[in-house]
């Protein structure tokens, strides 16, 4: 089998449910299946990765380039801290980035750019704007295209924390609010201790736990 990294999600996840099957690996009690577990873990493995090379970046140009704006995904479907986050601009050394630099969950697909500090100042001034975003309608289904603006704000938001039991092994982890559990650290500065820790610790059962089906970002 060729190396991980090298390995669409689709071939990945074919190849690896079978044997996973056979090993027992059956589906969580919460629901899914072996198959969307995989995916999951591929996708999340790949989107810390990504954002561990894009923080390798940003250190080296961080002084022509010293903010961080943080932007939503593509996903119709957002987290409510989430969408609290979107337009938040704060120096790249910011402390805020080092528990909430995304991503910031399972299936989340926020993520950040790095601008000037004159672009920093002309979008605190005009704010974002965004022409013909997809978008879902006031009916919680249908699929609309609007124009919108989004104010920004330099103000580093509250870290605010509470437990969560995980419903499939009845741990109880302190999580900071609208980060998922396993997820509360730099992906891009601390990655390697992190996804370690996820794997030898989290990463099955939380799984398991917040992605029967499919997360939004």
């Amino acid at each position: 089998m060729q190396p991980v990294f090298l390995m669409p999600q689709k071939q990945f996840v074919a190849s690896l449910s079978p044997r996973l099957v056979e090993m027992g690996w059956a589906p969580p009690p919460t629901g899914g299946s072996v198959p969307t577990r995989l995916a999951r873990i591929y996708d999340t493995n790949m989107r810390t990765a990504n954002a561990a090379g894009q923080w390798d970046r940003i250190q080296r140009v961080k002084e022509a380039m010293p903010f961080l704006l943080y932007q939503l995904g593509p996903s119709l479907v957002h987290r409510e801290q989430h969408q609290q986050w979107e337009g938040l601009i704060l120096p790249v050394d910011d402390e805020f980035w080092t528990w909430a630099y995304p991503p910031n969950g399972f299936g989340c697909k926020c993520h950040v750019r790095q601008i000037t500090e004159q672009e920093a100042d002309r979008l605190e001034k005009d704010g974002i704007e965004y022409t013909q975003q997809r978008t879902i309608g006031a009916d919680g289904k249908t699929v609309t295209y609007e124009d919108r603006t989004v104010k920004v704000t330099r103000e580093r938001p509250a870290r605010r924390r509470g437990e969560w039991t995980n419903p499939a092994t009845g741990e109880i982890m302190r999580i900071t609010e609208g980060i998922d559990p396993g997820f509360d650290y730099s992906t891009g500065r601390h990655r390697p201790e992190g996804v370690r820790a996820a794997l030898s610790r989290h990463v099955r059962g939380l799984v398991d736990a917040l992605c029967p089906g499919e997360a939004s970002s």
